[in-house]
């Protein structure tokens, strides 16, 4: 599980009266995922389940809000693989009538959680989306529901139960905490209230960096470098007075950052993933910066928990070959190390980065390749996501 936003209201206490809302809730086939085709849906633990479990001071309440999808031809495809127990269900109730009792839920509510996302089979072989922003009515509902939360000034928070990743740039605007799960399979409800209610505190990272809209895609974090990078020739157009948290422009004309209506820069980046504390690195420290073919580069950074929990780091260490025969990734995660800090405390991450770490294939043809390294510059770049990164740069030449 990712935490991906919270606002300080994560974790919560298991008391009070809970809405929980969304088609996800008392969901039992899609936590498996799309690969667990003859799964015993009785043996998965919904989130309603765990919630209701975790906290038994509590009063909690649900409603359904919306479907997952509406289109019945489309929920026969979503249920291919489970036509006798169906996921998709689209009952008979009205999205009018939905959408009310979730209001009504979140109105008598003293905190609002909606688990929304993808049915198992939106993901995984031959399931392609048109969109991958939250599907049907959901993006609705959280509006409909976000807006009470406002007015009534309650929590609100996000579980986002999905196969891929998903453009949730709206929906992050708009409430408090964001939670990704993936398809989190039996235990799934057990594990999210441990985490929503702080029994574990979260610690996992994005595989994959989320957009904030599907015009950003292809998004890769390994991508190859290009001949208009965002901050080499370009302009800054004037009057825009759109900039990021470094005063930089979010939009530059004839470079990559150049789409019209936002920034370039994803929504939460690849390795992205946040606990309930926070931490502050030092600077990074290298044994050397000029090597050969013989040597093993040591890099260390210190890591220390500024926050008044425990938790764990993630601290991620990135590589960029300057100039090759073939271009190579401007980031190319090469190791990583978690650290469980206590309160206060500060810790070393360190990393051995040897010429074995620089190979990469290079051949005419595919029976000519070979697994090879080339001397030269090289960038090590470590910090705790992809965007987020410390530079250090070294220099390998052969013997």
């Amino acid at each position: 599980m990712v935490l991906l936003k919270n606002t300080g209201i994560l974790p919560l206490p298991p008391k009070g009266t809970l809405a929980v809302i969304g088609p996800l809730a008392q969901d039992r086939i899609d936590m498996q995922g799309t690969w667990a085709i003859d799964v015993a849906p009785d043996h998965s633990v919904t989130v309603l389940e765990g919630i209701t479990a975790a906290a038994p001071g509590a009063r909690v309440l649900h409603a359904k809000g919306c479907n997952i999808v509406n289109d019945a031809s489309e929920a026969a495809r979503l249920n291919m693989h489970n036509a006798d127990l169906p996921s998709v269900v689209i009952g008979p109730a009205s999205p009018a009538a939905m959408l009310a009792e979730a209001e009504a839920a979140a109105r008598a509510a003293d905190t609002i959680i909606l688990v929304l996302g993808e049915a198992k089979e939106h993901a995984g072989e031959s399931s392609t989306r048109a969109d991958i922003t939250l599907h049907g009515d959901q993006p609705a509902l959280v509006r409909a529901i976000a807006a009470i939360a406002r007015a009534q000034r309650k929590p609100l928070i996000l579980l986002a139960i999905a196969g891929r990743p998903l453009a949730l740039g709206d929906e992050a605007a708009l409430v408090d905490a964001l939670i990704w799960t993936g398809h989190p399979g039996n235990e799934g409800g057990h594990g999210i209230a441990d985490v929503l209610f702080g029994k574990v505190a979260p610690s996992g990272r994005l595989s994959l960096p989320l957009p904030r809209n599907v015009g950003q895609l292809p998004y890769r974090t390994e991508d190859l470098p290009t001949g208009r990078p965002i901050w080499g020739l370009g302009v800054d157009v004037a009057g825009d007075t759109a900039v990021d948290g470094t005063g930089r422009h979010v939009f530059r004309k004839f470079t990559t950052s150049c789409i019209l209506e936002g920034p370039h820069t994803p929504l939460f980046p690849a390795g992205f993933g946040l606990t309930y504390t926070r931490f502050a690195y030092g600077a990074p420290r290298v044994s050397a910066t000029a090597l050969t073919e013989t040597d093993t580069l040591t890099l260390s950074v210190s890591v220390t928990n500024t926050g008044a929990r425990a938790g764990t780091e993630v601290v991620q260490l990135y590589l960029h070959d300057v100039a090759g025969q073939t271009s190579r990734p401007v980031r190319q995660l090469i190791g990583f190390a978690r650290l469980e800090l206590a309160p206060g405390e500060a810790r070393d991450a360190t990393f051995h980065v040897g010429p074995d770490d620089l190979r990469y294939p290079m051949g005419e043809t595919l029976a000519s390749v070979t697994h090879d390294w080339e001397p030269g510059d090289f960038d090590l770049m470590v910090g705790p996501d992809a965007e987020d990164l410390q530079a250090v740069r070294v220099t390998w030449a052969r013997a």
